[in-house]
């Protein structure tokens, strides 16, 4: 398990629905624009978040890494945006 330090927090990104609460099949490939995304906390150096926080992120001021073929993110504590 990767365990973060200095400020940062190990996200999951959550998975997307392929359908709209409205019953709207979405495309599997579609081209996700959205500049923030909603991620679950798996561990944190920092005491504001714990495990299994939902917050929102930036897209792109995070590294990605792959372990054991779990994909994870990690993000600076100041890069996560609000919880949900």
């Amino acid at each position: 398990m990767i365990n973060p330090v200095n400020g940062r927090v190990v996200v999951r990104q959550l998975d997307t629905p392929l359908e709209t609460p409205g019953g709207i099949l979405l495309p599997e490939n579609r081209d996700d624009t959205d500049p923030c995304i909603l991620v679950e906390v798996v561990k944190s150096s920092d005491q504001q978040f714990s495990a299994s926080d939902t917050v929102i992120i930036n897209r792109y001021p995070s590294s990605n890494i792959n372990v054991d073929g779990e994909e994870y993110i990690i993000v600076k504590s100041e890069d996560i945006l609000g919880t949900v």
